[in-house]
């Protein structure tokens, strides 16, 4: 592989990781969270096309990892190998031309058999996409499940700012849907946001008692 490929590779992989949470045990050590890095790096070169080819490539091994992650945690080794060789199977199994995958196909048939799912899909322009599918309510379940394990994992304090990003993020994808003609054509639906609590449900689970989310 290129030095030029290795270097596209890293600078995706880390905008990826910036906006996910890093092991506790990295906290304060670029020396171990580089030489991860540098280890991701050397998983995905090993799978990911070189050239035009890697930009379409890239979406859909990140779609794939989202699909199987419930945490802002960065993903294992494991978890890049496992999203990679899926990848290349679908790549074995069709003709070059013919190498399409639907990832809103996909989330809709994890939503259908209650299995695991990204935050991509739960707020966002994914998230707006698969509501027009399968209808608010089960993106509510599902983001309440979310909240939980956010809480669970990392606290409600940090649960509570995850969250309000996600809020942000969905806004963010409200608005700029109905600012596009073939969303508004297509009537794609607004989940209503006011705050972590109106949005997730009663409960101190989610957020501290006594704080609330800015509307």
């Amino acid at each position: 592989m290129s030095s030029m490929h290795s270097a596209d590779i890293t600078r995706r992989l880390n905008d990826y990781l910036s906006r996910r949470q890093p092991p506790k045990g990295f906290a304060g050590d670029e020396r171990r969270k580089a030489d991860q890095i540098i280890a991701y790096v050397g998983i995905i070169r090993r799978y990911a096309p070189q050239g035009d080819r890697l930009d379409e490539w890239w979406g859909k091994m990140l779609a794939t990892l989202a699909e199987t992650s419930e945490t802002w945690a960065w993903p294992t080794e494991g978890d890049f190998v496992k999203a990679c060789k899926i990848l290349a199977k679908d790549v074995a199994m069709r003709e070059p031309a013919a190498f399409k995958v639907d990832p809103l196909a996909v989330a809709e048939k994890r939503i259908e058999n209650d299995e695991p799912i990204g935050d991509n899909w739960l707020w966002g322009k994914n998230a707006l996409l698969l509501i027009a599918r399968v209808g608010v309510e089960p993106i509510l379940s599902r983001r309440d499940r979310y909240a939980s394990h956010l809480s669970q994992v990392y606290g409600n304090a940090e649960a509570r700012r995850m969250l309000l990003d996600l809020e942000d993020r969905h806004r963010e994808a409200v608005k700029a849907a109905e600012e596009d003609r073939y969303a508004r054509t297509h009537h794609v639906p607004e989940v209503p946001i006011k705050s972590v609590r109106d949005l997730l449900g009663p409960g101190p689970q989610y957020v501290p008692p006594g704080i609330e989310a800015a509307e």
